[in-house]
């Protein structure tokens, strides 16, 4: 009587498509993070002309439209003042800074 084997290996094609899946899953993860946490306080910094270091750019909230596409909001503090700072994600946005 034969012994008993264990199961073999799934096939590369079974593994390749869930891989491929997870890996695109993470880098889009990575790129709104890029977006949201990481290019727009230093274009703020830019806009004022100040050092990251002198500023404080806080993210107090977002919102979602088809004209403007994703839009964040940000609060900056520089030299005493709050400025609240509108970012948005699109090729034509710009920075808009309300008045403190």
């Amino acid at each position: 009587m034969p012994e008993p084997t264990g199961q073999p290996a799934k096939p590369l094609r079974t593994w390749l498509p869930m891989a491929l899946v997870g890996t695109g899953i993470m880098l889009a993860i990575a790129a709104l993070a890029l977006l949201t946490f990481v290019l727009p306080p230093k274009r703020i910094c830019r806009h004022f002309g100040k050092d990251r270091k002198d500023m404080k750019v806080a993210l107090t909230g977002y919102s979602f439209s088809v004209k403007y596409g994703l839009r964040y909001d940000y609060s900056a503090e520089c030299a005493g003042c709050t400025y609240s700072v509108r970012y948005s994600i699109v090729p034509w946005g710009n920075i808009e800074v309300m008045p403190p």
